[in-house]
Parts: structure tokens; sequence; C-alpha cells
């Protein structure tokens, strides 16, 4: 498979959707497989030319009770392949194989499908569905545009509701979106990221927020800010994480990655109301990083305020790396770790997906025993306060905090990491906890494995990891289940 990993959906903790949009030559292929076990479940091929999965949603479309599946096949931007959306509903187990609805390109080559959100604009309780059309033309050439569709119990509207245009040549409008309450009205409001327009500065790029209405998405923005010089392509990436109540609703970051000459730059921005400058902005001295590609909110109840993750998939010479950023309400301070860096020039953060349980990281050009591409997964996080970082885990010797894992009721301690022989893995949890673990390597293969109980420690050893050099940690006391990825870094 080329580039396996290019985007990654996850459903839950149930399922992730993993896509190669330039698999056989631009064809695109999209399967969904089991987190825990990496097992394909289901599969599509795209026809030639279409880019099938160059972006994934999901929602209960119909409100049958079932999430269904939405993948698009944006085609070409000549006109000679169609772009469309397909909408797979959901079964008890898994989705139709064969598209449910199909929503088609209504102008040729406009890039249908380039991104997909699902939300709820007008508050009516029903998911609709945001189709990016990043080459879009209209008054302007190639200025981008959002087409809203309606959901109803027959499936998405086959006409758009509300459409979204950019306001510049070649913005690509809706290259990137999200969606949050904003102002606190019941009704979702859109965050789009046009990166390619230029407005007093060549590609500098623009961020806007539209606010949801009884009709839809009011016509034009609330919030508008630019990057300010020139190929900054701020917008390239978009994210939202929602505030503890009382905490202004939303904090937001946008991503520009080709400030400095691809260093890149991620701007944090945070209610109340739609302030116009940024509450913290950071970034990297590194040509060709491009921080801020990939933007994810991360799903965890260990912190005291929302984590976004960031990505610089071109860090180290294309090796790529993951950064957290997690605001504090408590002393109202930002945070910022690296949780994992990539190797073997695979562009690691190239795709972000937050669910549950941590955050899936796409690094498509990594070179593996299938072939090119592969994913990781990052646990969930607990934040610090002894320090200005993240840890995925804490040492032996250096106090759990408060804001510890808590569910499930145990928590992974490893120390050092990333691991080398004699690194001590114990568990902190319940008297009674007791841990089946297994060692696995990269490529699924079991290393070792065995019974860990709360408060026992055991050391790394060569028998662990069988000479391997990266793999997985795998815990489950027959309910709850974590992984941690590690990555040795001697052998004797």
């Amino acid at each position: 498979m080329d580039r396996f990993g290019e985007r990654i959906h996850a459903l839950g903790d149930q399922l992730v959707v993993v896509s190669s949009p330039f698999a056989d030559g631009g064809a695109g292929w999209c399967g969904v497989l089991d987190p825990w076990t990496c097992e394909l479940l289901q599969s599509w091929a795209g026809a030639p030319g279409s880019g099938l999965g160059t972006a994934i949603g999901h929602a209960d479309i119909d409100r049958d009770g079932r999430d269904d599946l939405v993948i698009s096949a944006p085609g070409s931007i000549t006109g000679e392949v169609r772009g469309e959306v397909r909408v797979h509903r959901g079964l008890d187990e898994g989705f139709e194989q064969e598209p449910s609805y199909r929503l088609v390109e209504r102008v040729s080559g406009e890039s249908f499908g380039v991104s997909l959100l699902t939300f709820d604009p007008d508050g009516d309780g029903w998911q609709d569905l945001a189709v990016g059309a990043g080459t879009y033309s209209g008054v302007w050439s190639f200025e981008g545009a959002v087409h809203v569709y309606r959901s109803r119990a027959s499936g998405p509207d086959s006409i758009p509701w509300v459409t979204l245009t950019g306001r510049a040549t070649a913005a690509a409008f809706g290259r990137a979106l999200d969606s949050a309450d904003f102002d606190g009205d019941g009704r979702d409001d859109l965050l789009v990221g046009s990166p390619e327009g230029s407005w007093g500065q060549n590609r500098e790029g623009r961020a806007e927020i539209f606010l949801g209405t009884g009709g839809g998405l009011s016509a034009f923005p609330t919030w508008s800010v630019e990057g300010g010089e020139p190929y900054a392509y701020f917008g390239f990436a978009v994210g939202v994480a929602a505030l503890p109540p009382g905490d202004g609703r939303a904090l937001w970051a946008v991503g520009a990655p080709g400030v400095g000459g691809t260093r890149g730059r991620c701007s944090i921005y945070r209610g109340p109301g739609f302030p116009v400058a940024p509450d913290i902005v950071r970034s990297v001295d590194e040509p060709g990083a491009w921080f801020g590609a990939a933007i994810e909110p991360v799903v965890t109840s260990a912190c005291t305020g929302p984590v976004l993750a960031v990505s610089a998939p071109g860090s180290g010479a294309g090796n790529g790396r993951v950064d957290v950023v997690g605001w504090d309400r408590c002393d109202g301070t930002y945070r910022w770790g690296t949780v994992m860096d990539g190797t073997s020039a695979g562009y690691l953060g190239t795709s972000l997906s937050a669910s549950p349980s941590g955050l899936w990281i796409g690094a498509p050009w990594e070179t593996t025993s299938s072939g090119r591409g592969a994913m990781h997964k990052w646990s969930r996080p607990s934040l610090t306060p002894q320090d200005d970082s993240l840890l995925v885990l804490t040492g032996p010797d250096v106090p759990v905090p408060a804001q510890a894992p808590t569910d499930p009721p145990w928590t992974v301690v490893l120390s050092p990491q990333p691991v080398r022989d004699g690194a001590v893995l114990s568990v902190i949890g319940e008297a009674h906890c007791e841990l089946e673990w297994a060692s696995l390597g990269a490529d699924g293969r079991k290393l070792a494995g065995g019974l860990l109980r709360s408060g026992e420690r055991i050391r790394w050893s060569e028998e662990m990891s069988q000479g391997a050099r990266t793999g997985w940690l795998t815990f489950s006391d027959g309910r709850d289940r974590r992984t941690i990825r590690w990555v040795a870094l001697a052998h004797r």
C-alpha cells in the first residue's frame, strides 16, 4: 500500500478508518480497522484519478442510531474525473459496502471533498454535512467553497442548503474545517481555513468563523484573521477544543506551516468572544518543519483543561514530530510538550485523529515490511503541574499527578522512556488490579507477555523486545485496555 496513513479518522475506540488517497496512481484506497488488533474489517478502492479517502468523517446522519461513514473522492481539478462524497450507512457491525447516498460536484474541477465535517449549524439535532471544495470557481477564480447539505431521515439532501465561497482568487477556501458553538446559542458555528488567499501579502492565508443560524450559516464571517506575511499559508489546518463551562466556550488553533520559509507557526485563540489577537503563538526554528500542518483536539479527562495536538511532519529532515499544548484553567497557563518523534523520514503527523483513549498519528512515508506508510497511537496524556511539559507516562520516582487518569482505574508507569535495557515497568491502581500485558513488535507479532499486579515491577529485557526497535505494550484488565508505543534505545 502506497502512503498508508495519509488520512486517519477514529470512530471512538471501536474502529479506525485509514486511507491512502494516492494509492494506485491516485485512485485511492480506504479501509476500516479494528484499533486493537489492526485487523482489516472492510475496504474500498477508488476509481482511477478519484483520490478516494482524501477526507473522512462520520455521524449518525439519518438518525437511525448508528454512525454512518462519509468518504470523499474529490476527482481531478481538470474535470476529467468528477468529485463525489459517499455516505455508507452504519450497520450493527461495520457499514454498507455500497454507498447509501452520493453527493456529486456541481462545478467541474472544484475538488469536491477536499475536506469534510459533520455539524449542526441550525441546532435542530440533525448532523448536517459540510463539504470543502478548495478549487471551486465562482465570482473569483479557484476561490474555493464550502457546501452544506442538510440531513434528513432519507439521508443528506442532494442540493446544497448553503454555499459559502472564498473572497480572493486561488484562496483555497474550505481547505480546513472545524466547528464549535463559539457564541453559546446552541448552534454549531463553522471555522474555515483559506490557506492560499492573498489579501495584502501573497498567499498569507486566512481563517474565518461563520455563525450558525436557523437558516444554516451566516453569509459573512463574524471573525476573520489573516496570516500577515507572504507564504504563511495561515489556515492550512484548524482545530477547536471545548473549554470547561464558564471559561469561554472554545479554544481554537490555526496553523500557518509556511511561516519563516516553511518553519511554521501555530496561533491559539480563546474566548469569550472573538479575539483578533491570539492568546499564544508558537513557532519553531527549523527550516522545512512545516509546524502547524495538522491540528487535532485530544480527547482526555486527565487534564484540567483542553489539549490540542499540533504536528510538524517535516521536522528532523522529514521524520516528523507531534507536539501537544494544554491550557490549564487553574493557573491560566499553556504547557507544551513533544509526545512523539518520527523515524525513517516517515513524515509523522501528516494526519491526526483523536479517540477517547488517545491520538492516532499517520506517517505515510514510513517504510515498513508491508509497504510505505504507518500509523501510531499515543495514549491518553496526564498533565503534570510540576514542569512545562505534557507526559504520557511518569517515572517511578516522580509523584503521580492528581490529574492522572482514573478511567480505567490504573496507570501504567514506565521509566525511562524511550525504553532501554533495565527500564522499569509498574502499575499504579487499585489493590486488586491485575493486568495482562503483551509486548508487540511493529509488525504486530507478539514478542512476550505476562501478568502484572498493582505495585509490582518488571524490568525491560531483551526477551521483551526480541531485538525489535519499536512496537507496542498493551495492557488489559479484561474490561479496559491501554496501548503504549515503545522505542528501544539500545540492546545488549
